[in-house]
Formats: C-alpha cells, structure tokens, sequence
C-alpha cells in the first residue's frame, strides 16, 4: 500500500475554479480529516481520488484499487433490509454473523432485517457506514459520515470505525474539530480556490 500523492491538482467546472494547485500526501495506513467551508473543493477532491472526477491539471498516484466510501447522500436499496444493504458489498468470506456483529456493534442490534425505508435518517446513516466498513478496501472515504447522528451514536461510530480502519488509509470529510480529533486524524484545513505545498506530507 503506498501513499496516495497529489501534485499541482487543479479543477474546474466550466468557468470555475474549484481546486486550485492542491498539494498533499495522504500517508498509507494513516487516518486524514479534510475541513473547510462549503464550496471550497472537499467533495470534489473525493470524488477526484474515487475515479469519479476527472483532474483538469496535476497528477495524483498511489491511490488503491479497493476502495470503499460513504457519501453524503446514503444511496441505498430501501426496499432491502439493512442485512441486505452490507451483504451485497460484501466478499463470499464474509459471513452472515460478521454482517450481524457489524450491524450489532453500530447500534442497530434490533434492526438488521428491518427494510431500510422503515428506518430512521440516523439508522440508515449507520447501515452505510456498515455496507463501507465490510466492503474489501485498502481505502475508505466517507463524505461527512455522521451527519444525522446525536452524540451518543456518534462516539459509539467513531470508536467502530477507529477499531475497522486501523492499518488502512481513511480520509474523512468533516466540519466539526471533535470528529477529527476522536478519529486521530491529520487535519487538512482547506480555503476557496485552495493552494497548498505538502509535498512530504
């Protein structure tokens, strides 16, 4: 697994200029939070590193095959059940009772074989973050992941995502110093038309 490397990322959609001469190393096996105001290129840079975006300018290199994320939206199945939902992401190793433990330890014990559109925002919430963390990945993105969550929920997440990540390269995007600062991530604190020298990370 190697370092996910970005040089002279530049992005524009049209007329605008979202990402400007970015630069950043991403350490392998290291947990990073991205924080800034709306519309200044958190997503954008995401959605760039998934595949999902083309880059206008720069390079970017290292990033893994096996990827998994959370988006801002939950994108799920809501006819399925929340079992339903991880399985399908899931390896053929991977186990029906692993699936359960997953759903379990997120607080959602009561409503594995729930259908999805029977659950609350906070409740589907956390089976996203479930179908992400079972998922096979080297890298996992999550895009403002515990929005909907009260505080409770909230640390009882973040500690199951510390206890899954460990060893993997997880970037997170987050406007709230708490969240970064319980997932011990590297803040990376970004501006409109943002421009930073991180060469060495």
């Amino acid at each position: 697994m190697n370092d996910i490397v970005i040089q002279n990322l530049c992005k524009s959609f049209g007329e605008k200029k979202v990402l400007n001469n970015f630069n950043y190393v991403f350490k392998a096996g290291h947990s990073s939070c991205i924080m800034g105001e709306s519309g200044c290129g958190k997503t954008t840079l995401l959605n760039i590193i998934l595949g999902l975006e083309k880059l206008s300018e720069g390079t970017i290199s290292g990033v893994p095959d096996k990827k998994s994320a959370v988006f801002q939206e939950d994108r799920l199945s809501e006819d399925f059940t929340a079992y339903s939902n991880v399985h399908m992401v899931c390896n053929k190793n991977v186990s029906e009772g692993g699936i359960k433990l997953c759903l379990s330890e997120l607080g959602l014990k009561d409503s594995i074989y729930t259908p999805v559109r029977e659950l609350s925002g906070g409740m589907k919430r956390r089976v996203t973050i479930a179908r992400a963390l079972m998922a096979d990945y080297d890298l996992i993105i999550m895009d403002e992941p515990f929005k909907g969550l009260d505080e409770a929920t909230k640390s009882l997440v973040i500690k199951y995502i510390n206890k899954k990540t460990e060893g993997k390269t997880f970037i997170a995007v987050t406007h709230d110093e708490y969240e970064a600062k319980a997932l011990h991530a590297e803040v990376i604190k970004m501006g409109i038309e943002h421009k930073t020298n991180n060469p060495q990370g």
